[in-house]
């Protein structure tokens, strides 16, 4: 770490532990509510998917399901075939299965370095039950702008992958270590609860954290708008709970938004899976800009389309026009001015 950012976080830990003991009630009571969100929808909604991703590696299925897929995989995204169960995982297991999956599928050698590099930037995606559930009926009181919202996310991954693939790359085909056989059930299956078990522990660790750092950022003398957007940054279920009493346009945009680029919790556990794997993170982030600025742009003709589906139509004013444009431009730029380092994966 140079020495700026070092010192940096240093004065960024001791503000930190400042605030921690100066607000210790409202830490010890943020910290119980990350704990009941943990057990109340995280470990519900994801452990199943956890198992069943391991299950699916541990048992060789990625390898049956590669040769199913031909040579889709290999020639929309310049991935070895065996990257379909990440991006089936990803699409349907929410965060952070997808990441997961892509870790067991590298250090079991089923996919190449440069396959979990490229795989990292499309498939760690929220879950069609977060979309549907907490964005759509919760938040937008609509069945229909879930769906739609569904859509624009899942489509804006899959551009993604297609655009930083660089014309479909030739695929590497040597794995990085030989692959490992195939387990039978009876092995697999404890196997896999054991690592979904570890998987959620940290996982809830990460939430309990964020939980208590947004709840003190509330205590900031800011902005209804600021707060939002600090939100929608760090954490995405609290940034999708912020946009409750937004119109709305500006609420189904923002959410597509908040969903792209997915929480700087989300992020941290993205990193811990690959980063125990060898993987850095520079394809990842590079993804999720790119996800944003797509979703931003894709929920733009979604949220007219859910208004005239609804018979209320979600008509912009001039300032919520220009919120899709302005919000893509700074994921566009952001992207743009990062270091290229898809193409070179082991530097990333």
């Amino acid at each position: 770490m140079k020495p700026a950012l070092r010192r940096g976080a240093l004065v960024l830990i001791v503000l930190l532990l400042g605030s921690f003991l100066l607000f210790s009630s409202l830490v010890r009571q943020a910290a119980l509510e990350g704990l009941g969100l943990c057990a109340k929808v995280l470990v519900p909604s994801l452990f199943p998917f956890c198992v069943l991703s391991n299950l699916l590696i541990l048992m060789g299925c990625d390898r049956s399901l590669g040769r199913r897929t031909g040579r889709l995989m290999p020639a929309l995204f310049g991935v070895s075939p065996n990257g379909a169960a990440a991006l089936f995982l990803g699409c349907v297991g929410g965060f952070p299965v997808g990441a997961m999956t892509i870790a067991r599928l590298y250090s079991r050698g089923s996919i190449t370095r440069d396959d979990a590099c490229r795989l990292s930037a499309f498939c760690c995606n929220a879950g069609p039950a977060f979309l549907l559930g907490a964005a759509g009926a919760h938040l937008l009181g609509s069945a229909t702008a879930g769906a739609l919202l569904l859509s624009v996310h899942l489509l804006a991954a899959v551009l993604t992958g297609m655009l930083l693939s660089g014309g479909s790359a030739p695929v590497r085909r040597e794995a990085p270590s030989p692959p490992q056989p195939p387990l039978p059930f009876s092995a697999a299956f404890p196997q896999a609860v054991s690592q979904g078990c570890t998987g959620m522990v940290q996982l809830c660790g990460f939430v309990v954290f964020f939980s208590v750092i947004l709840a003190l950022a509330r205590r900031l003398p800011a902005g209804d708008n600021l707060l939002r957007l600090l939100a929608g940054v760090l954490e995405v279920s609290c940034g999708i709970e912020s946009l409750q009493g937004l119109a709305d346009f500006p609420a189904f945009v923002s959410a597509a938004a908040v969903l792209g680029w997915s929480g700087l919790c989300v992020h941290c556990q993205t990193a811990f899976v690959l980063q125990g794997c060898g993987l850095k993170l520079r394809s990842y982030l590079r993804g999720k800009l790119l996800h944003t600025a797509l979703s931003v742009l894709l929920a733009v003709p979604a949220a007219l389309l859910w208004g005239v589906l609804s018979c209320r139509p979600a008509l912009p004013t001039v300032k919520q026009a220009l919120l899709a444009p302005a919000l893509a431009a700074v994921a566009g730029l952001l992207l743009l001015f990062s270091k290229r380092g898809v193409e070179k994966p082991d530097t990333i």
